[in-house]
């Protein structure tokens, strides 16, 4: 008994060698793997990227459990559960995906990898519950090897599981590897509201745009012990190399790959998370044309006088305008709704955009607008003030100022895990 317990510390102290050994700097409860690319390139390189061309050397040796999505892509367009599979030449026992997100939510999962079954790993794509993400999907693993594309935003399942996996690594005692991936919608704009009403991030102050790269935000929660751990998680990151915090997705020269259905550019991406303040509601947001998430109404609101209130908030980045579009597949005459459209980008503000409208026609329509999910927008937002603000209808142009207010604890602690 006494020699099973001797090999398990000689063990977990080899694994703790061998990971520290590429490292340069460190944190309180986490270490950083600022591993060089090989080749003499201005590219830039993923975590994912710089771990294949330092061959597996952190991980050399050891049992690992590999988290992924749909976007976990290396450079040269390989998905990462496919090169741990062909390419690694050590034991994977778990593959570990992450259901696709959609908005909004409907059951069921998606399988993205083409993993095969023959390898005696353990394979699954996990429940959009997680409750079947715990010690058991490890299977005993010596390291955690994370590599998922997420979306920038805090409402995203992506956030949920990493603070799941955080969890379990600090329970556990196992390595967490997070190979580090860029923000898609930067890693440099910080967006208003910060809540910490989230069942699964209960106690963490994160802004809906949360402007950092996952790898960054990983060591922001472990190093601030945000998730209330006994003990912190054991957090090594390997950091991007010729990444800018600056970059959108379509600049990073990296294949289009975002895990989010038919979204393939960025102001899609921006007006998919402006929706998400009209999906608690009975405001329409279309989700199956060129112009997804984009499109927007009712039929009971007045066009021209939500586009003419609209633009009289002269809200920056954004241009409201009437459009035509099918009511439904099987109708044949077309019903005017309205769009936004991302005229710059920088100044888009998804989430002030996407309050502002939905406040407008809740003030606007007070005996047609309903809230569908009342608890689900005071989840979104940190509390009912913005129900309230739209029923006694205060000036929604007051928002923005009082929710950046609240950035300011935030930008603070942040910087302190800037990477880049």
């Amino acid at each position: 008994m006494k020699d099973r317990a001797m090999k398990k510390i000689i063990l977990c102290f080899i694994i703790f060698y061998s990971l520290c050994s590429a490292q340069e700097s460190a944190f309180q409860n986490s270490k950083i793997f600022h591993l060089k690319a090989k080749s003499d390139t201005l590219d830039l390189h993923t975590g994912l990227d710089l771990l294949i061309e330092n061959q597996f050397s952190t991980i050399r040796n050891k049992k690992i459990a590999v988290i992924f999505n749909s976007g976990s892509y290396d450079r040269k367009n390989r998905h990462a559960a496919d090169i741990f599979r062909d390419e690694w030449k050590g034991a994977v026992v778990s593959f570990i995906e992450l259901p696709e997100p959609v908005m909004p939510e409907k059951d069921g999962n998606l399988t993205f990898s083409s993993v095969s079954s023959d390898s005696g790993s353990r394979q699954m794509t996990i429940s959009r519950s997680l409750s079947d993400l715990n010690v058991g999907v490890l299977n005993d693993c010596d390291v955690i090897v994370w590599d998922v594309q997420d979306i920038g935003l805090r409402e995203s399942i992506t956030v949920t599981v990493l603070a799941k996996t955080i969890r379990l690594s600090a329970e556990t005692r196992k390595p967490l590897l997070i190979l580090d991936r860029p923000n898609p919608l930067t890693s440099s704009i910080v967006e208003a509201p910060v809540s910490t009403n989230s069942p699964s991030l209960k106690g963490c102050p994160l802004p809906f745009r949360y402007g950092m790269t996952i790898g960054e935000l990983a060591l922001m929660m472990n190093e601030e012990n945000w998730l209330k751990t006994e003990k912190s998680a054991r957090l090594f990151i390997i950091p991007m190399t010729n990444y800018r915090r600056t970059m959108w997705y379509d600049e990073t020269g990296m294949n289009w790959r975002l895990p989010l259905k038919n979204i393939l550019r960025i102001e899609t991406l921006l007006a998919y998370a402006t929706s998400i303040f009209a999906f608690p509601s009975n405001v329409r947001i279309e989700t199956g044309s060129s112009f997804q998430y984009e499109v927007l109404g009712a039929e009971w609101i007045s066009l021209d006088e939500l586009v003419s209130v609209l633009k009289s908030q002269k809200i920056s980045g954004v241009e409201f305008i009437k459009t035509g579009f099918l009511q439904d597949e099987t109708s044949d005459s077309a019903q005017e709704r309205i769009r936004w459209i991302v005229r710059d980008r920088n100044l888009y503000r998804a989430s002030t955009i996407g309050a502002v409208t939905v406040g407008l026609i809740g003030q606007l329509y007070p005996h047609r607008f309903q809230w569908t999910n009342p608890a689900a927008v005071d989840m979104l937002v940190g509390s009912d003030e913005y129900r309230l603000l739209i029923r006694m209808g205060m000036d929604l142009k007051k928002l923005e100022p009082a929710w950046n207010a609240d950035l300011t604890g935030y930008q603070i602690t942040r910087s302190k895990y800037l990477l880049y």
